[in-house]
């Protein structure tokens, strides 16, 4: 069962117990430019810790549903969402230090912008452009890969994650005005996945005169 806890101020106090947190979600971009995220911002969440669960409003995916960890953060970032696909959210709250699955405070359904490279992001049958064709069953849950579309318009030149469902869920650019991609005998992006699966991305570019 959750605890309660005493919020005491100038007008007397009032028990409030990890149930009643309140929470509100929204897109950080109105187009995404940067790698696409939602935040979770969460009041009254003192004592608490926090936990989203979100999966995609579409048939037949196969990422299922993905969790954050748990927080006593009055914010939390939600990443590896798809530009351009909805998703069903749920936050969940217990008492810190708590071994429940905690309850369910608030749920609701937030659709994810479009990027700035439908020929990279757009979903057409059934999962993103960048994917030329999708069969069998993955083994991985999402593969990093190195991606120079230099001829297109805008130019994308950096990395994009794809999931399971043949979906871009991260992308980062690194092409600016004021930089273009390092060339030579040597790769310009590299990627590495340390031992607790998060991942080190490196870039090598040099400023134009």
């Amino acid at each position: 069962m959750l605890g309660t806890f005493l919020i005491t101020g100038l007008h007397g106090s009032i028990a409030l117990d990890c149930s009643e947190i309140s929470a509100t979600i929204e897109n950080t971009q109105d187009i995404i430019v940067e790698p696409p995220q939602a935040i979770v911002r969460l009041s009254n969440s003192a004592g608490c810790e926090s936990r989203i669960s979100y999966k995609k409003s579409v048939t037949g995916s196969i990422a299922g549903t993905l969790v954050t960890q748990w927080s006593t953060s009055a914010e939390v970032s939600v990443l590896r969402l798809s530009p351009g696909l909805s998703y069903e959210f749920e936050v969940l709250s217990r008492d810190v230090g708590s071994d429940d699955n905690g309850t369910v405070i608030f749920s609701t359904t937030l659709s994810i912008p479009g990027s700035i490279w439908p020929y990279l992001t757009d979903r057409s049958h059934g999962y993103s452009n960048f994917v030329v064709a999708l069969s069998g069953t993955p083994t991985w849950d999402m593969v990093a890969l190195d991606v120079a579309a230099l001829e297109a318009d805008p130019m994308f030149d950096g990395f994009v994650f794809v999931d399971g469902d043949g979906d871009i869920v991260w992308l980062w650019n690194i092409t600016t005005l004021h930089h273009e991609p390092d060339k030579g005998s040597f790769p310009s992006h590299s990627i590495d996945q340390r031992d607790d699966f998060s991942f080190v991305l490196q870039t090598m570019v040099r400023i134009l005169s």
